[in-house]
């Protein structure tokens, strides 16, 4: 299903304002998140949403921020998207393990080629903000996405008309040329949504 982006309350984390976010408890059922000099109060729902190949461990620092300040209730759940591989390090084993028992799942993609799973990548995120929009439907919940590097080729959703395998294709080609990062992303962004 498709989500509208008028009935989502969002916010973007970046890995720089990370640093800054901070929870406050008010009461047991809600809490104030600050980041960047901006306050939201909540006493509804926060989902949590990343995408990166530092998503996990983002994702697990605001989860120990939430759960420190005892508003662990209010996390109802969310994705991250990482790179494939990266559970083998201890401390992403740790951070999934965390957002495992929060209802946060973490599913992997490959980086820096893209692939089919960049595209499942794409659905899974759609689906996770569909349920959780239906799920929490009332109420309007609060979603806090973190978009960390890598996010292009680790999730992509093809333009109309070009296929998945087109932008593997172009991909690659953009990888063995050596260009820059920027330049690979400019190409990316034109034929992506």
């Amino acid at each position: 299903g498709k989500v509208s982006s008028a009935s989502l309350h969002s916010y973007v984390i970046t890995p720089v304002s990370l640093s800054q976010f901070l929870v406050q408890e008010i009461t047991h059922d809600s809490c104030k998140l600050c980041w960047d000099g901006k306050y939201e109060e909540t006493t509804t729902d926060i989902v949590l949403i990343g995408v990166g190949k530092a998503s996990v461990e983002f994702l697990s620092a605001i989860m120990k921020r939430l759960v420190e300040k005892n508003c662990r209730h209010l996390v109802r759940g969310g994705i991250a998207v990482t790179k494939f591989g990266s559970n083998q390090d201890l401390k992403q084993k740790d951070a999934r393990s965390l957002l495992s028992e929060n209802g946060i799942t973490c599913i992997e993609s490959t980086h820096p080629e893209i692939s089919n799973q960049s595209h499942d990548s794409v659905v899974a995120i759609k689906h996770a903000l569909g349920d959780a929009s239906k799920r929490l439907e009332g109420d309007k919940p609060v979603f806090l996405v973190v978009v960390t590097g890598g996010t292009s080729a680790l999730c992509c959703d093809p333009a109309d008309g070009v296929s998945i395998e087109d932008m593997t294709q172009l991909n690659r080609m953009l990888l063995e040329s050596g260009a820059d990062i920027h330049r690979i992303n400019k190409v990316r962004r034109s034929l992506d949504r």
